[in-house]
């Protein structure tokens, strides 16, 4: 049954190791390149899902696969840019005790992930 393997330590650890090298190399062309579009990290999660789903997996034989890979993909970007954006907050120092709020205006439902 395919519930029964959804969840293992391998499947964490490859999302996790996936993960770091696209917050890696993001953050390497960024650096070097000085571009600071999201379109960086989602090229990178690309190459990576796909790289790790063709050469490692050899998992791409049809057009199923290939969606999988896709959406595998998707994911891994959306999965560093949490990492990425969580990590910056982390670095930012917080007056002790201090409350803040990230926005005085209400947030929309669909509104930007990545702007103000």
């Amino acid at each position: 049954m395919a519930g029964e393997s959804f969840f293992t330590a391998d499947s964490f650890g490859t999302v996790a190791e996936c993960t770091a090298a696209i917050i890696i190399f993001t953050n390497t062309v960024r650096k070097l390149t000085r571009w600071t579009t999201p379109l960086i990290p989602f090229v990178i999660s690309l190459a990576v899902g796909f790289v790790v789903a063709g050469a490692f997996a050899g998992k791409l034989n049809g057009p199923a696969e290939w969606l999988i890979a896709l959406l595998n993909s998707c994911l891994l970007f959306l999965t560093a840019s949490g990492g990425q954006e969580a990590a910056v907050l982390a670095g930012q120092a917080q007056p002790p005790g201090a409350v803040t709020r990230q926005s005085a205006t209400p947030v929309r439902f669909f509104s930007s992930w990545f702007r103000d």
